[in-house]
């Protein structure tokens, strides 16, 4: 999933980790996003656990974007009269989205989806995993997923109150779309919140080394509770009881997924959680969208 990522040779008695806090923050921004971030100076599961706990944050710097894109156009057409398509719109928010992770998200979404469909038995499904060739099932799987996005990114903007900043043609309003903005700021926050069920306690990574074994099995229980329940308060603010069960499902169906991709390769890896954040991602904002 994050080719920065990899076991250091430092020895145990060296001087390693950083505090806690701006380690794991920096380190997430770092292994996750295309920000020129340092990182930890050693990786072991402890970095791990750090980055992953602050994952969620990588989120909401996605979603900030967006919602930045959104109040951009609204400013553009409020104050200057210039209205934008919104469909271009939302495909700059997905585009923003993807390449501000160096579409390894993607590519985990490919290899899992070939892997899956391929019905192969766990030692083959986790070499097709490790294939850089994309099937059809994984070139399928990234354009509905991408799709899905762009689809559910416009219907949250148009049903909001936002669009009041709406397709070329329509007048614009002052009221600005918080709605809209609050539910592009939850949509890869909850994403990167699922794929940290992948990383709780209790699951095993497929090799001794690289990215998965950093990661999977050392987030424990309470830290993924307590992102799900800010995630849920957020959705309620954005819109309502609705936005908030939509958010719990969503992450609470990472749940029965990690275990499918634990039984079917007899273990995780890295790419499950790169597929983990677009499936979820793609969930979030169509269930979003229809309540908008």
């Amino acid at each position: 999933m994050s080719g920065k990522a990899g076991f250091s040779s430092e020895q145990p008695d060296n001087p390693t980790h950083g505090h806690a806090i701006p380690e794991g923050i920096s380190t997430a921004f770092s292994w996750l996003t295309v920000l020129p971030f340092r990182g930890s100076r050693v990786f072991d599961r402890t970095t791990g656990r750090r980055a992953m706990l602050a994952m969620p944050l990588v989120g909401i710097f996605h979603g900030l974007i967006a919602g930045c894109v959104l109040t951009l156009t609204w400013l553009l057409q409020v104050n200057f009269g210039h209205t934008l398509d919104l469909w271009v719109v939302a495909f700059v928010i997905v585009a923003l989205w993807e390449f501000g992770t160096r579409l390894m998200h993607i590519d985990g979404l490919s290899d899992v989806a070939d892997a899956l469909g391929s019905y192969a038995p766990p030692p083959k499904a986790r070499a097709i995993l490790s294939d850089t060739n994309a099937g059809p099932m994984g070139v399928a799987a990234i354009l509905f997923s991408v799709a899905a996005q762009i689809i559910g990114v416009h219907a949250i903007m148009q049903g909001t109150g936002s669009t009041s900043l709406s397709d070329a043609g329509s007048s614009p309003t002052s009221h600005f779309p918080t709605s809209a903005v609050i539910g592009l700021i939850l949509v890869p926050t909850v994403a990167r919140i699922s794929a940290l069920i992948l990383c709780t306690e209790g699951y095993r990574p497929a090799n001794p080394s690289g990215f998965g074994a950093l990661v999977i099995g050392t987030v424990p229980k309470i830290g993924t509770t307590t992102w799900a329940v800010v995630a849920a308060i957020a959705a309620f603010f954005g819109g309502g009881i609705l936005w908030t069960l939509m958010a719990l499902a969503v992450i609470a169906l990472a749940i029965p997924w990690a275990r499918h991709c634990s039984r079917r390769f007899d273990s995780l890896v890295g790419d499950c959680l790169g597929a983990t954040i677009e499936i979820a991602t793609a969930a979030t904002v169509v269930l979003f969208s229809l309540t908008a």
